[in-house]
């Protein structure tokens, strides 16, 4: 199993697809999505967004901001992938000559992941930040499962002891 990846319960996935985590408000992502969308010609992914709170008196911002994951999340077969590791895996679960993208695990993991983590911190001041969440139009509300609560998030990505 890659470095990055856990073992979650099966009440956090739908059982015969595999589920894409993203974050909402980020355009980078949304147009992910929009992408992963028109090329998943097998409809074999869904997707959630991560809940999007604003800070108010009773909430602490910084708290906030550290359960917001900087990093696209996939689940498959009990699995949690991260980072480009979520991103390969997507593709291949995606098949066709999109299976091709296993070969990116040539490139060193740590460089990867380094690339990734520049354009995850950056991704709303290099990508832009939506007021909200984009609702999928009736061709695809099917695939969209509620938005993920980011305590619930932290809680299945906080520790590798679920391995």
């Amino acid at each position: 199993m890659p470095e990055n990846s856990q073992i979650i319960p099966k009440t956090h996935y739908p059982t015969d697809s595999g589920l894409v985590i993203y974050d909402g408000l980020c355009v980078l992502c949304s147009n992910a999505v929009k992408f992963l969308l028109r090329i998943d010609k097998r409809k074999v992914l869904q997707f959630t967004s991560i809940k999007q709170t604003l800070a108010s008196d009773h909430q602490d911002l910084k708290k906030q901001k550290s359960s917001q994951p900087e990093s696209i999340l996939y689940i498959e077969n009990q699995k949690l992938y991260s980072g480009t590791e979520a991103i390969i895996m997507i593709l291949i679960r995606i098949g066709s000559f999109w299976k091709s993208a296993r070969f990116l695990r040539v490139i060193p993991l740590d460089f990867r992941e380094f690339l990734y983590r520049i354009i995850a911190k950056n991704r709303y001041t290099i990508f832009g930040k939506k007021p909200t969440c984009d609702i999928p139009d009736e061709k695809h509300a099917a695939r969209f499962l509620p938005e993920i609560d980011p305590d619930e998030l932290v809680l299945m990505t906080k520790s590798k002891a679920l391995n």
